[in-house]
């Protein structure tokens, strides 16, 4: 039975430190997770907690170097 889709996705890679790479895979195994789902939730919860429009505007009032 095929897996419902889970809408558009844009991949993103990234390079972990070695240790960090061993523990992600630690975890999944541990948690019968997938390292797709366990980054995707991750990334997702952090998102999550940043204010957008608050970034943009801190970036517009940097001042200009001259």
């Amino acid at each position: 039975m095929p897996m419902p889709s889970k809408g558009k996705r844009h991949s993103v890679t990234a390079r972990l430190p070695i240790a960090d790479a061993e523990k992600l895979e630690a975890i999944v195994k541990a948690t019968n997770d997938t390292r797709g789902d366990y980054i995707v939730r991750l990334v997702t919860a952090h998102l999550a907690t940043i204010d957008l429009e608050a970034l943009k505007a801190k970036q517009e009032a940097l001042p200009m170097a001259s």
